[in-house]
């Protein structure tokens, strides 16, 4: 290697650790100031960055402490499927009567909790939520006789399908909830909320959309 070249070398590495440092105090501001708790897509992309630079100290000590800020900043975020004449008038109701749950909570309304199947859950928790609650309909769905066994079916089937992808079942959590059950719904996401704050944010579990290509 020529005298030349060799001099270029710890010019590279100043370099590189300026350009981590800026980075890592970008990322810092960005999350303080807008990601309000929901980390995964910068967790995703942290991922693709350590796969990219894994052969880069300094770059990498700085991924470190940006994943080590979306930690502590993390708070789980919770999809909810309700259905419209049963559940969803509860939730409604628990607004209305000021049952705080948690503002990180997300609804779809569905007309039936028997449409919901294994790989809806699974796409849900790959968009990025921490963490589905199915709001059932049990026994008094107003359009099949079967309801309840078939979302159990779906859900056990979710179950299965969770675990071959790596992530706990823990996460995903069904109970009935009538139009009138306020309480039962808000005592439930607030305990799936707490249950998947130990866990960790879903960005960790499941891969990245973008496959990164090994540096």
């Amino acid at each position: 290697m020529s005298e030349g070249k060799t001099a270029d070398i710890p010019r590279g590495f100043e370099e590189l650790e300026r350009m981590a440092s800026d980075l890592s105090r970008t990322v810092t501001k960005l999350i303080e100031s807008e990601c309000n708790g929901n980390v995964n897509h910068y967790i995703r992309s942290l991922n693709v960055a350590k796969n990219l630079y894994k052969k880069c100290p300094e770059v990498e000590r700085s991924l470190n402490n940006i994943n080590e800020l979306l930690m502590r900043n993390f708070r789980p975020k919770i999809l909810v499927f309700s259905t419209n004449t049963i559940s969803d008038v509860a939730i409604d109701l628990a607004g209305l009567s000021h049952q705080h749950y948690r503002a990180t909570t997300r609804i779809i309304r569905v007309p039936c909790s028997s449409m919901i199947g294994a790989d809806i859950i699974l796409y849900a928790f790959k968009c990025g939520f921490d963490a589905v609650f199915i709001a059932a309909d049990g026994t008094d769905c107003p359009y099949l006789d079967d309801c309840m066994e078939r979302t159990a079916k779906n859900v056990q089937r979710a179950y299965e399908l969770l675990k071959r992808e790596g992530i706990e079942p823990e996460r995903l959590k069904i109970s009935g909830i009538c139009s009138v059950c306020t309480e039962a719904f808000v005592k439930n996401i607030n305990e799936l909320y707490e249950r998947v704050e130990k866990l960790g944010p879903i960005g960790a579990k499941v891969a990245p959309l973008v496959e990164a290509s090994p540096a």
